[in-house]
C-alpha cells in the first residue's frame, strides 16, 4: 500500500482507506495520539459468525467408526468431545463453535466435489441416519455446522449430466454448457489449461476438469433447483454453507469466466433464501483472488456474508517463513481497509488446497513458530478457521497431490493411530509418525494443541478479540515486531510479537500512543511489564489487556 498515515481529526474521527468512521465514545480515550500505521473502527456484524472459532474437518479423515479406514459421522461424534464438551465452565476441550465439514454429498471421487446427488450424504460416511444423529449432537455441544455446497458444478456422474448429454431432447441439456466444437476458453489461471472437453460428437465446459461440467446458470431451471437443495439442508437444520469456486457460476466467454454479474445475482437470490431462516445461516465464499475483487462479493449487504481472507492468509505465511513483520502489516492493513461495513473476513492459514503450515514452516519447525501461527490467528481481526490436525502441527503426506494436505488424524500412536483399526486407511504415511498425537500432547502444557485450546478460550473470554477495532501500531524495531491493538468500548488487548528468529529487547513507546498511564494485565507471555524495557524470545508473543 500507499502512504497509511491516519489523521486524527476532531471528535476522534479517523480517515481509514476512503471512509471517515469514528470511534465510540467509550472507546476514544483508547485511540493511540501516533504511531498508527492502519486501523478500521468500523463495527462487527452482530451475528453468531463473528464470535465463533471454526474448524475445518475431512470427515474422511477425522475418525473411522466401523474398521473400513474411511472416516464417517459415527466417528465425528466419538471425536465432538474433543473439539466442544458443551460445558462452558471446562477448558479442556479445543475451544470450537463451529464446524466447516468438506463436502459430504455422494460422489465418485475421494474429495467429494463432484457431487451425484445434493440431496443425499455419502454411503461411505454413514448415510442421512448417521448425519442427522451427528448434527443433532453438534448442536446439543453448542456447535453449529457449516457445509460446502458446491453449485458450480456436478460430477460428469450425475443423472443430470448422465441424462443432458444424450441430447438437446432430454430436459436437462441446458443444465450444461455444449457445443459442436470447442471454444478456446482456458482456465483463468491456468492459460495452458483447456476448459472444453470432448464426449461423443459434441464438447462441454468444464472449468476445473472434465469429470466436474459446470452447471449452466443462465437457466433458470438450474437455478431453481440449486435454490431449492440450499432450503433443503436449511430445512434438515444446517446452520450455513462454504460455497466452493464462489467466483465462477456465469461464464460470458473467453477471458469473462469469473466474476460476472450473474454470479452476483445468484448469490443475491439465495442470501434472500437464508433471510428467510433464524439463526443467521452464513454464506462463507471461496473468491480466492485479491481483495479488492473480492470484496464485490459482499454486495450491499446483500450477497455473502463473510469471505475468506487469502490475501492475508499469504501475508501471515510469507510473513512468518520469511521472519518479516512488515508483510504481515501489509497483509493486515490491506484487508482493513478493504473491508466493508456490510462484510466480515474468516482469517487462516491454510486449507485443504494447500500445503500444511507445518509444512510450510518445516517438519523441524520449533513449537514456538507454529505457536505463533496460532496465537495471530486467534487475535487478528475476522473469525478464525482452523484446518484439522494444525492444532498437532500435522504435516502433509509423503506426495505431491492434493490427498497428501488431508491425511487422516493422529489421535495416538498406536496402530492407526488411533483413526481406524483396519490394516489399511484410505490413506496412511509414514511422514507423520514424528508428529506428537493428540494422546501426546493433550496434557503437556508446553505443547501446541495446549497454545490453540487455550488460545481459542481466550478469545470466547475476551470480546474486544472477537468484535473490537483494530489498530496496527508502529513500535520501531524495523522488520522484527508486529504490534497491534483490538479495542471493544473501554477494553483494550495489545498484542506484541516477534517475528524474527532471534530474540529482541525493546521498549514499547507506549507514552507517544497515549497509554502511558494505564495499567496492563498480561493474558499470554511472560507478563513482563510493557512499561519498561522487555526482552522476546524468537517467535514469542506477548498479550495484555487494559479496561477502562
Amino acid at each position: 500500500m500507499q502512504d497509511r498515515t491516519l489523521i486524527l481529526i476532531l471528535g476522534f474521527a479517523l480517515t481509514v482507506g476512503c471512509a471517515t468512521v469514528k470511534p465510540k465514545a467509550s472507546a476514544e480515550r483508547f485511540y493511540p495520539r501516533d504511531r498508527v500505521v492502519c486501523a478500521d473502527w468500523k463495527e462487527a456484524p452482530s451475528a453468531w459468525y463473528v464470535d465463533a472459532s471454526f474448524y475445518e474437518i475431512f470427515v474422511r479423515s477425522f475418525q473411522d467408526s466401523d474398521g473400513d479406514g474411511i472416516g464417517d459421522f459415527d466417528g465425528l461424534i466419538e471425536r465432538l468431545d474433543y473439539l466442544n464438551d458443551g460445558d462452558p465452565s471446562t477448558q479442556t476441550d479445543l475451544g470450537v463453535s463451529a464446524l466447516w465439514l468438506m463436502p459430504i454429498n455422494p460422489s465418485p471421487s475421494y474429495h467429494g466435489y463432484d457431487v451425484t446427488d445434493y440431496r443425499a450424504i455419502a454411503a461411505e460416511y454413514g448415510g442421512m441416519d448417521a448425519f442427522r444423529r451427528f448434527l443433532k449432537a453438534a448442536h446439543a455441544r453448542g456447535i453449529r455446522v457449516v457445509m460446502d455446497l458446491v453449485v458450480n458444478h456436478t460430477s460428469s456422474q450425475h443423472p443430470w449430466f448422465v441424462k443432458g448429454k444424450r441430447g438437446p431432447q432430454n430436459s436437462t441439456f441446458d443444465y450444461y454448457h455444449f457445443r459442436d466444437s470447442p471454444l478456446d476458453w482456458t482456465q483463468p489461471w491456468n492459460t495452458s489449461s483447456p476448459t472444453w472437453h470432448p464426449i461423443g460428437k459434441r464438447y462441454f465446459y468444464g472449468l476445473f476438469w472434465g469429470g466436474m461440467p459446470d452447471l449452466n446458470f443462465k437457466n433458470p431451471a438450474v437455478r431453481r433447483e440449486m435454490l431449492d437443495v440450499a432450503e433443503y439442508w436449511l430445512e434438515l437444520g444446517i446452520d450455513g454453507f462454504r460455497l466452493d469456486a464462489a467466483r465462477y457460476l456465469v461464464e460470458n466467454g473467453k477471458g469473462l469466466q469469473a466474476d460476472q454479474p450473474g454470479t452476483h445475482r445468484f448469490w443475491r437470490s439465495l442470501r434472500k433464501l437464508t433471510n428467510r431462516h433464524n439463526g443467521t445461516p452464513l454464506l462463507v465464499g471461496e473468491a480466492w483472488t485479491d481483495n479488492k475483487r473480492a470484496v464485490e462479493y459482499f454486495g450491499n449487504g446483500d450477497e455473502l456474508h463473510m469471505l475468506f481472507g487469502f490475501d492475508r492468509a499469504s501475508g501471515l505465511r510469507r510473513g512468518i517463513s520469511s521472519h518479516r513483520a512488515s508483510i504481515l502489516k501489509d497483509a493486515i492493513c490491506e484487508e482493513l481497509d478493504s473491508r466493508p461495513a456490510v462484510g466480515w473476513f474468516g482469517s487462516f492459514a491454510t486449507n485443504h488446497d494447500m500445503d500444511r503450515i507445518a509444512t510450510i514452516l518445516g517438519a523441524t519447525s520449533s513449537v514456538s513458530r507454529l505457536a505463533l501461527v496460532g496465537k495471530l490467528l486467534f487475535t487478528m481481526p475476522g473469525t478464525p478457521f482452523i484446518y484439522y490436525g494444525q492444532e498437532l502441527g500435522l504435516l502433509n503426506g509423503p506426495g505431491q497431490g492434493d490427498p497428501e494436505k488431508r491425511m487422516p488424524m493422529r489421535w495416538d500412536d498406536g496402530n492407526g493411530n488411533g483413526f481406524t483399526s483396519a490394516a489399511t486407511a484410505w490413506a496412511m504415511d509414514d511422514k507423520n509418525q514424528d508428529t506428537p498425537s493428540v494422546a501426546r500432547q493433550i496434557n503437556d502444557p508446553k505443547s501446541l494443541f495446549t497454545v490453540y485450546r487455550q488460545m481459542a478460550h481466550l478469545r470466547s473470554t475476551v470480546p474486544a478479540l472477537r468484535r473490537g477495532a483494530t489498530v496496527v501500531i508502529d513500535v520501531g524495531y524495523q522488520d522484527q515486531v508486529l504490534a497491534f491493538a483490538r479495542i471493544l468500548e473501554g477494553d483494550l488487548v495489545l498484542i506484541v510479537a516477534n517475528v524474527a528468529d532471534e530474540p529482541v529487547s525493546l521498549t514499547l513507546p507506549l507514552g507517544a500512543l497515549g497509554w502511558g498511564e494505564l495499567k496492563f494485565t498480561g493474558l499470554v507471555g511472560t507478563h513482563q511489564d510493557p512499561h519498561a524495557e522487555m526482552r522476546m524470545g524468537a517467535a514469542d508473543v506477548s498479550i495484555w489487556h487494559s479496561r477502562d
